[in-house]
């Protein structure tokens, strides 16, 4: 029988998405600093030295902008305002699935916004 199920905070899974993920990045990525883990950087001439030719060699564009996020994110001044809504969020996220799943075995979704493009399109 399929019936319909209502999951109200999923509109704000993405929001919350671009907040937590540049804070786990971010965390994550301060260890490789070119001393235990990570690329020796050029500049062995002192600790931050090494640590920022580290990064700047070993991350690109895209890792280098979610780690400053992330770390402005957690920042004391914003950790309230960004993070920890965020964690509040996801939370009434993943409670909205444990309700739906305590009456229902699997869920039908879509998993994109839009139609798949054609092949003529795709081939392009």
């Amino acid at each position: 029988q399929i019936e319909p199920v209502s999951l109200p905070h999923t509109d704000m899974a993405v929001p919350c998405y671009s907040v937590l993920n540049p804070c786990e990045v971010a965390s994550n990525m301060a260890r490789y600093d070119g001393v235990e883990f990570g690329l020796p950087g050029e500049d062995l001439s002192y600790t931050e030295a090494m640590a920022a030719s580290s990064r700047s060699h070993g991350f690109n564009d895209v890792v280098r902008g979610r780690i400053l996020a992330g770390n402005y994110f957690l920042l004391r001044s914003h950790y309230d305002q960004y993070f920890l809504q965020a964690l509040k969020i996801r939370r009434l996220i993943q409670n909205d699935f444990i309700e739906a799943f305590k009456v229902n075995d699997f869920l039908v979704t879509p998993v994109t916004l839009s139609d798949a493009p054609s092949f003529e399109e795709f081939s392009q």
